[in-house]
């Protein structure tokens, strides 16, 4: 539980997608392995992760929290504001 507390890395929901979620088929082992994955957009680029449950029921409530966390921080959210170059200019 102190694991949960501290975490290595994290990243903000509102910036977070549920991209891959369900059954994948491994050679190497005989069974279907049960995962999801994420994609974050960070100041460094997108990352993804892919994370392994055990039961479908594990795989139903990561994915619903995933998604129902995300929804509600953009509904939160006033405005966005992001860096780009328009016509060699920056912007916002």
């Amino acid at each position: 539980k102190e694991e949960w507390a501290t975490p290595f890395q994290s990243h903000p929901l509102l910036a977070t997608r549920l991209v891959h979620c369900g059954k994948q088929s491994s050679q190497l082992v005989t069974a279907d392995i049960l995962s999801f994955g994420t994609r974050s957009g960070s100041r460094t680029g997108v990352e993804v992760h892919i994370f392994r449950v055990e039961t479908q029921r594990d795989l139903a409530f990561w994915s619903r929290a995933f998604v129902q966390g995300s929804h509600g921080a953009a509904a939160i959210t006033k405005q966005v504001s992001c860096s780009a170059v328009w016509k060699n200019k920056k912007c916002k």
